[in-house]
């Protein structure tokens, strides 16, 4: 039996049960110790099996962030047209991140109050799928803010920021974003779609700060599989022509092929090329 606090075992379940109709739920207190103890070990068993994450280090894209103002009542938007038209399963908008010295990571930028507009290619103006806000510390958290798509039909979708927040550095209000996905079925139908913006905060080229980076499926997290061996990275010898294998052991069929930016070392921060500068008195 583990020698744990009753009340710690309590805490935990309250926090990690899904929630369950009145009738299905079970009074705390009619429960025994060792029947709470049995759910906790089916717990941990679950949370066992969730992917692990980490943040991204090193260099890289970060994401889209509009003209910053004195004041949060202006209204900042970004708009993705698809290809054609889907049905809207799940929206993910994924904060960018601040590093925190005292606090930690923290969402920044991430609007106090937004709303989404989905719209037709034959209607411009669109129709407001949801408004959304709370706190001003409310989306303060470093996790993608999910919304249900509500199995609507559309071909373009705006968020649109309609009180901004401040970000960390120089406490200006601005609209920031890391990335969006939008899901139809399993399938991102935002990736590398246009995107339109109302502003953008001036950028020299080459910048880590571009709508296009709304929608190239980088995100500030690293996800790996609870169970497996961590990959490593592979990096060819210059002026080599590589070849990479893979053996998947039996004849499948399939459906696509994902290629994924260079993996270039498990180190902080990661490894990179230096470019050596020469002069002369």
């Amino acid at each position: 039996m583990r020698n744990r606090p009753l009340l710690a075992i309590l805490a935990l379940l309250v926090g990690v049960l899904p929630a369950q109709s009145e009738a299905e739920a079970p009074s705390l207190g009619d429960l025994k110790l060792s029947q709470l103890e049995q759910r906790l070990e089916e717990i941990d068993a679950e949370l066992g099996r969730l992917a692990t994450i980490s943040l991204r280090s090193g260099i890289g894209s970060i994401g889209h962030r509009s003209r910053n103002h004195t004041s949060n009542d202006h209204v900042e938007w970004v708009e993705i047209e698809f290809d054609k038209e889907y049905q809207l399963d799940e929206i993910v908008l994924v904060p960018t991140l601040w590093r925190d010295s005292e606090k930690g990571f923290q969402a920044d930028g991430f609007p106090d109050k937004f709303r989404i507009i989905v719209g037709k290619s034959n209607d411009k103006t669109g129709t407001v799928l949801g408004e959304y806000g709370s706190t001003p510390d409310s989306f303060q958290s470093i996790a993608p803010y999910t919304i249900a798509g509500q199995g609507v039909h559309a071909s373009w979708i705006r968020v649109e920021a309609t009180h901004l927040s401040q970000r960390a550095f120089d406490k200006r209000h601005v609209f920031q974003l890391a990335e969006v996905f939008i899901f139809s079925g399993e399938k991102n139908i935002a990736l590398r779609q246009p995107v339109k913006v109302s502003s953008t905060h001036p950028e020299p080229d080459g910048s880590a700060w571009n709508p296009r980076f709304l929608v190239d499926g980088h995100t500030p997290y690293l996800m790996n599989a609870a169970q497996g061996l961590q990959s490593l990275a592979y990096i060819s010898r210059h002026g080599q022509s590589p070849v990479l294998t893979f053996d998947l052991e039996a004849e499948v069929t399939l459906s696509r092929l994902h290629l994924h930016a260079l993996e270039q070392s498990d180190t902080v921060p990661q490894a990179a090329r230096f470019f050596r500068c020469r002069g002369t008195a």
